[in-house]
């Protein structure tokens, strides 16, 4: 027999049933509580769908071809690391509340001083975050952030097979803000060997470590950010939370991890069609 909400008292006043309303919060929290769950998990999901247009092993001219196709303006730099800096491993931090405290910091020294530090618009950076490549596509590039130039290169290389990375690095000194905050693309060719894109306007063939090139990157001083190496995966619901989210998830904690993308031999003309056969890239 199905418990009532209501009984009644000797005296005949009716009273609440008080095990039923415990019955009915616990239910209530539980099934809160499997939503919230279930929505967190699904900011995680990564879009395994997304059509692949090319998942053969690719070698070095083939990525440059890529990239000058769908960024005809950029530029190749091969660069070598100096002898002072060329074995230090990048090996960031995984501690993500290093990030918290200089975001809070950053905005109470932008209400008390009126004065930018780099992130002028917090929660306009947080909205748009690496904007998809549809959406870079459908704004002006001088409105778009490094974050969404690397969000773009990323997104068009994994389709081809490409295992990217996104590089996050800032000011060493915490008084500096996030005025140096800046992220890149890369993707590793074989040992201290990267293919690295910066604001998809110059792609830097490093011989050297990662660690190295944050190093050379500004003679000013930058460092990695915590959780600043992650593997890109295409969330399935693509929006700024399941962006941060899996970006958080896939970081990881040495460059040494980094999967290296697969090669195979060149084939036919194509190094000297592309114009990098006689680069000094040496591919």
């Amino acid at each position: 027999m199905r418990a009532r909400n209501r009984e009644t008292v000797p005296d005949g006043t009716p009273r609440t049933n008080r095990r039923s309303m415990i019955s009915g919060s616990v239910c209530a929290i539980l099934t809160a509580h499997g939503a919230t769950t279930g929505a967190i998990a699904e900011l995680f999901r990564v879009d395994r769908t997304h059509h692949r247009e090319h998942i053969a092993p690719l070698f070095r001219a083939e990525i440059l071809r890529l990239l000058r196709n769908e960024f005809p303006r950029i530029v190749v730099l091969p660069k070598q690391p100096t002898p002072e800096t060329r074995n230090r491993c990048l090996c960031p931090d995984m501690n993500a509340w290093d990030i918290a405290q200089r975001l809070w910091t950053h905005i109470m020294i932008q209400k008390e001083t009126e004065r930018p530090e780099g992130v002028r618009n917090p929660v306009k950076y947080t909205k748009e975050y690496r904007r998809s490549r549809e959406e870079c596509h459908a704004v002006p590039e001088e409105y778009l952030d490094c974050n969404d130039f690397t969000n773009w290169v990323c997104e068009y290389l994994d389709t081809y097979g490409v295992p990217m990375y996104m590089i996050s690095i800032w000011a060493r000194n915490p008084a500096d803000g996030f005025r140096k905050w800046h992220i890149l693309a890369a993707c590793k060719l074989g040992h201290r060997d990267y293919v690295i894109v910066d604001n998809a306007r110059n792609v830097t063939m490093w011989r050297g470590s990662l660690g190295a090139f944050v190093d050379e990157y500004d003679s000013s001083g930058v460092t990695e950010v915590p959780c600043g190496i992650s593997r890109y995966e295409k969330p399935h619901y693509d929006c700024p939370a399941s962006r941060y989210a899996l970006q958080y998830l896939h970081a990881i904690g040495s460059e040494e991890d980094i999967e290296v993308v697969e090669r195979r031999p060149k084939t036919g003309n194509l190094a000297r069609t592309e114009g990098v056969g006689a680069s000094p890239v040496g591919i």
